[in-house]
């Protein structure tokens, strides 16, 4: 699927799109939960790791068996902070 394709099927959900970059490397994820009268709060980071080349883990990522997800992530705990601060300033900024 090319971009004008896949940027117009987004947008048959919704006006809005979020658009990423590939940035080779880990793939690390932030969950975020919004409490209604107090800070969000911000869960530990996991690092997604998929079994064999991009475009096929891209495809099967979510199926049973295929992607481990290490909890907490492996990483320093400065990198840490920063994925954890970065996630909150981009919950902030998108309005969540």
């Amino acid at each position: 699927m090319q971009w004008r394709d896949a940027l117009a099927l987004a947008h048959r959900y919704d006006v809005d799109a979020m658009v990423e970059a590939y940035i080779p490397g880990h793939e690390v994820t932030v969950s975020i939960i919004g409490r209604h009268h107090s800070s969000p709060l911000v869960l530990p980071a996991v690092e997604i790791v998929g079994a064999g080349r991009l475009l096929r883990f891209l495809r099967r990522k979510y199926e049973k068996g295929n992607t481990q997800y290490l909890c907490p992530a492996p990483l320093t705990a400065a990198v840490t902070l920063r994925i954890r601060t970065l996630a909150l300033r981009t919950y902030e900024v998108l309005g969540l």
